[in-house]
């Protein structure tokens, strides 16, 4: 519930501001087991968040044993292109900590923490810009959430 409501406020605060950015976006991951609220999600945030997803149950960067039988999202078999996860998105989980993405589900990488950093420090920080580095040099074999990861999408899909 606390998540929903700091959600509303940030829209409402941009509305106050009359600007476009950051962009809000929800996501709903769905699965067998609560596909039958998928409409009801759609109807709470259309219109108020920027874009509404709904996203299908997948590997979570290999973390996850066990989920061979759900299908992959956005799936794209390994490529010479860097993610553009860590270029176009940030992570802020519940408790005010920056994980690299949301393929990170345990808060293994952390980028940083908002109690501390502004968004823009982190979003500037050392850090990210190291694993961005990483990322174009298509050189991921060392970054432990990125080695194995199957949820590569196309930068022109965004």
């Amino acid at each position: 519930m606390r998540v929903i409501k700091n959600t509303e406020c940030l829209i409402l605060l941009k509305k106050r501001l009359g600007v476009d950015y950051p962009k809000v976006i929800v996501d709903f991951l769905e699965s067998d087991i609560n596909k039958h609220e998928t409409q009801k999600f759609i109807k709470k945030w259309e219109g108020l968040a920027d874009s509404v997803c709904i996203s299908k149950v997948h590997d979570w960067a290999t973390r996850k044993k066990g989920l061979a039988d759900f299908s992959y999202q956005n799936y794209v078999s390994f490529s010479q292109t860097p993610c553009r996860l860590p270029f176009t998105e940030m992570l802020v989980n519940w408790d005010g900590i920056v994980s690299l993405c949301c393929q990170d589900i345990e808060g293994e990488v952390v980028v940083g923490d908002v109690k501390k950093q502004t968004l823009s420090q982190i979003w500037q920080g050392e850090k990210i810009n190291q694993i961005r580095g990483k990322h174009l040099e298509l050189k991921t074999e060392n970054l432990v959430l990125c080695k194995d990861c199957k949820l590569r999408t196309f930068w022109w899909a965004f």
